[in-house]
């Protein structure tokens, strides 16, 4: 069980109303069918939005980079999203990871490569695996090497090295919220780093 419950709309703070605005009228809301697609079984907000309303003004901010990141980067849809999933994975965020899965999906990544990055191997798509390599360093070294540097550089170019960097700093502190505060799967869906 998630460690946060809901907050009603009605009983949102006028700063908790404005961040729940901005991500339901944002470029989130294009994702989406209807604004009942942001919640969960609980009726509380999906993922780490959630534990962004227990801090709507820095919540507000953190989404505003997570927007960005999502759909203002040079990153191609199946690379910013192997290193979303890249990211997600050395957390061992099951929300995180089950979520952007699809998205990778969708984006044109597929279920072998994105299952490869579950199991902590390469894509087999060399862009792919380019990211997967950056992300993966970034994280469990706290550095890349100059060959990894290198490597990305040269399919990413600076500004896409500079995004890429954000993007993994940015869900790792998605895939904190998460975790810390129990972000729950949906009900059936069965959880790709189990405890």
């Amino acid at each position: 069980m998630s460690r946060l419950g809901p907050i009603p709309l009605e009983q949102m703070t006028p700063a908790q109303r404005a961040l729940f605005d901005d991500l339901t009228g944002g470029k989130r809301s294009s994702l989406s069918k209807q604004t009942s697609d942001f919640f969960n079984e609980q009726g509380a907000l999906r993922g780490p939005f959630n534990a962004m309303l227990r801090s709507p003004e820095l919540g507000n901010l953190v989404q505003r980079v997570g927007e960005a990141v999502r759909f203002a980067t040079t990153l191609t849809g199946p690379q910013r999203e192997i290193g979303i999933i890249t990211a997600g994975a050395y957390w061992r965020s099951n929300y995180e990871f089950v979520s952007h899965r699809k998205h990778a999906i969708r984006e044109g990544a597929s279920e072998e490569d994105c299952e490869a990055v579950r199991q902590g191997r390469a894509p087999s798509a060399p862009d792919l695996a380019t990211v997967w390599k950056f992300v993966k360093e970034l994280n469990e070294t706290t550095k890349v090497s100059d060959d990894t540097y290198d490597e990305a550089f040269q399919l990413l170019g600076e500004q896409g090295v500079a995004e890429l960097v954000i993007l993994s700093g940015y869900y790792a502190l998605v895939s904190q919220l998460l975790n810390a505060f129990q972000v729950q799967l949906p009900t059936g869906v069965e959880p790709p780093f189990p405890e």
